[in-house]
């Protein structure tokens, strides 16, 4: 008997070395392969034109024509149809792994995609065959669900460099599968008995498994890496958060420190605050006690009033008050009851010069009981003082009672009222713009003005007349209710504006005396002089 060996030479495997594009290489040998075995075949080549579009679903629409045509033969007892049945579900596996060259390149899957539907179609109407090949392809894809999940979670080059090989050797088998078919029924015999399909197949579906194995491989070294670098993110992190913990820590300490010493320090400042609130109004009324003593006139009003009461009272002992009263009464007493400001003008006439004296004096001591704002200027009796008298000490002499009867104001204002500013040289025009400012801040107030010493040094020039005019006009125009009187010297002033009125004061005539007792006044001089 002819014994025939049934060993076989093991089929080549083509090796791969990296920097190759693996996947394109596959794909261009499985086309020039084909394009020469159909060569003369028209079908096969019109097929081919169009393999490039086929689709997994194309291919499972082909395995489910094949289960549909065997599932009612006889066939299916002998486990055919559960190897056709298990056909159309693992050529899902396929899917999802050449799914990582069709981001790429397309065509490459539709190709294999094609190869396995021509061979089904080709040996559709042998159970044998397809129960052959079938199984060829249900065994590879029983390794393809791990390379899909490695490849997926391990998009990197070497996993899509395995990946392409393992395309390679799929299409490899097909091209294989293809030419076994081709050959037909003799060449199929003969080719059984000395490469019978299962060693032929053998070698390249244990290709296919150990791409697969070399996937899983990269997914556990790529996993250990992974962890490996976890696990050195997680010391490092570890390492900061010591180190914020230990400055926590540190933080902790220095704020407690702090704190005990707040809290020593809290009874020392409770008292430091309370000797402020005891000391600050101390320092505020001698800072008042000082800036007061800088604005300090050489003569005070008050010691000015006095005179003047003094000296009235001697020279009016003798004269008659019934002339020109009851005008003055009245302008008076109307200048008083006024809700508006309003400028009153006692204009002296010659020799009238104390009748005029007289009344400033009277109208301040009626005024003073009824109204604490009460500001007056009378002129200087001392004959070696009168030469300086200007009208900026006039005003000078009014900002200072006006800031002794308003304190509140003066501490409101401290940029207006600091001794250094007040201590320097000021014009009059700065002193009536203070004077103003102060006077707009008060609900009423009466300023009395009788500077005959300021008359004589700068009336006749008409520079005292002129600023007492603007004087007036800024009460006016300011809307305050701080009523002027003012005695004048001048008389050819007479006035501004329609809340201004003028009275002139006339001499009064002396209360005549008897020529008897005038003789006996003199006899009584002449008397005294000879007993001296």
């Amino acid at each position: 008997m002819l014994s025939i060996s049934t060993s076989v030479q093991p089929v080549a495997v083509p090796q791969f070395s990296s920097g190759r594009d693996i996947a394109n290489e596959a794909f261009s040998d499985a086309l020039n392969y084909l394009e020469l075995e159909f060569s003369g075949n028209v079908e096969a080549l019109a097929w081919l034109k169009k393999v490039k579009s086929t689709t997994m679903d194309d291919l499972l629409e082909t395995t489910q024509q094949v289960e549909a045509k065997y599932r009612q033969s006889a066939q299916k007892k002998n486990g055919f149809m559960k190897v056709v049945h298990g056909l159309s579900v693992r050529v899902m596996h396929y899917g999802q792994v050449l799914d990582t060259l069709a981001q790429h390149h397309p065509e490459y899957v539709a190709l294999a995609w094609g190869m396995v539907k021509f061979i089904l179609m080709g040996v559709i109407n042998h159970g044998k065959l397809v129960t052959q090949f079938s199984q060829a392809l249900s065994t590879i894809a029983d390794v393809l669900p791990r390379a899909n999940l490695s490849a997926e979670l391990y998009q990197t080059d070497q996993m899509e460099n395995t990946v392409a090989k393992m395309y390679a050797h799929i299409l490899l088998f097909l091209k294989r599968a293809m030419k076994w078919y081709h050959a037909g029924q003799a060449g199929r015999a003969l080719a059984g008995l000395f490469k019978p399909y299962e060693l032929s197949f053998k070698d390249t579906v244990e290709q296919i498994v150990e791409c697969a194995k070399a996937i899983d491989d990269i997914a556990s070294i790529s996993n250990k890496v992974e962890v490996r670098q976890i696990g050195e993110i997680t010391r490092d992190h570890r390492l900061k958060l010591t180190g914020i913990e230990d400055k926590l820590q540190g933080l902790t300490a220095t704020v407690g420190n702090v704190l005990q010493c707040l809290r020593g320090n809290s009874t020392k400042i409770n008292e430091i605050y309370i000797d402020m609130k005891f000391i600050k109004p101390r320092i505020g009324d001698m800072h008042f006690k000082d800036m007061l003593d800088v604005l300090k006139p050489d003569t005070l009003p008050e010691h000015s009033l006095r005179k003047h009461k003094s000296i009235v009272c001697r020279a009016s002992s003798g004269r008659n008050r019934n002339q020109n009263v009851t005008n003055i009464l009245q302008a008076v007493g109307q200048w008083i009851s006024s809700s508006q400001s309003s400028l009153l003008i006692l204009q002296a006439q010659p020799r009238a010069r104390v009748r005029v004296k007289e009344i400033a004096t009277e109208v301040i001591g009626l005024l003073r009981p009824k109204s604490k704002h009460v500001i007056w200027y009378l002129s200087n009796i001392n004959a070696d003082q009168d030469g300086a008298a200007c009208a900026t000490e006039v005003f000078r002499n009014l900002v200072f009672q006006l800031v002794k009867l308003t304190p509140d104001f003066v501490s409101s204002s401290p940029d207006n009222f600091n001794l250094a500013k007040l201590s320097a040289s000021h014009s009059e025009e700065e002193w009536l713009g203070l004077l103003c400012q102060i006077l707009r801040q008060l609900p009423a107030c009466f300023v009395i003005i009788e500077a005959e010493d300021v008359w004589r040094n700068e009336g006749r020039s008409g520079g005292f007349t002129e600023i007492l005019v603007r004087l007036s006009r800024h009460l006016d125009e300011n809307g305050t209710s701080a009523k002027l009187l003012v005695v004048s010297y001048n008389r050819s002033w007479q006035g501004d504006g329609n809340s201004t009125r003028v009275i002139e004061v006339a001499e009064e005539s002396r209360i005549p005396v008897p020529r008897g007792l005038r003789r006996s006044f003199r006899g009584r001089r002449g008397g005294i002089g000879r007993r001296a």
